[in-house]
């Protein structure tokens, strides 16, 4: 895909930023995201997996893949096993681009979709907020030699302003959690208190 001219990078930027200030879920900030690098780089695929600090695992919160000739949203487990690449994009904190024929060890990457279908490109970058590394956002192509550095540095300022929006979303999901224990525990003590008397 050719590098887009900086007034569309410029709109997607603006467009993106702008309806990620309204998102109240993260599978929704996940579609934004895929939807904006899609316009800027072009995928055939992407993963967004980020990590549970409280439960210490990975959750893939997105996937889309061409099953039969069309894209289509992967059925998501619980809780993903992310592929050594992931875990050291996570890690590092730092961006990957692997293309046909580097010289990067292939069964680091973990298929999913059509497992059948080898990607020919990868671009794998940290979700960050400040110095704090979310997760992992990845696009892969078919084709290879797809993607560019410049498409790299692209998708990572992409995840960067999406990251912003995760943490939002994240504080509100605990403070509705902590709201709803709160409830839970206020009702309990009134209910003892009404069996007590």
């Amino acid at each position: 895909m050719a590098q887009p001219s900086s007034d569309h990078r410029d709109r997607v930027f603006n467009r993106f930023a702008y309806e990620l200030s309204a998102v109240s879920g993260l599978p929704e900030a996940a579609r934004l995201l895929a939807h904006a690098a899609d316009e800027l780089i072009g995928w055939d695929s992407n993963v967004l997996e980020l990590w549970d600090d409280g439960l210490k695992e990975f959750r893939m919160i997105h996937a889309v893949d061409i099953i039969a000739g069309m894209r289509t949203e992967i059925a998501l487990p619980p809780v993903s096993k992310p592929s050594p690449i992931v875990q050291d994009v996570f890690q590092q904190g730092a961006k990957i681009i692997l293309r046909n024929g580097d010289p990067v060890d292939r069964t680091q990457h973990v298929p999913f979709g059509d497992e059948s279908r080898l990607s020919a490109s990868l671009l794998f970058v940290p979700v960050r907020q400040g110095e704090k590394v979310l997760g992992v956002f990845s696009a892969q192509s078919y084709t290879p030699q797809a993607y560019t550095p410049a498409d790299l540095t692209l998708l990572q300022t992409l995840a960067d302003y999406g990251a912003g929006a995760i943490e939002r979303i994240r504080a509100q999901d605990q403070l509705r959690d902590s709201e709803h224990r709160l409830r839970e525990n206020r009702d309990r003590f009134h209910l003892a208190l009404e069996i007590a008397s």
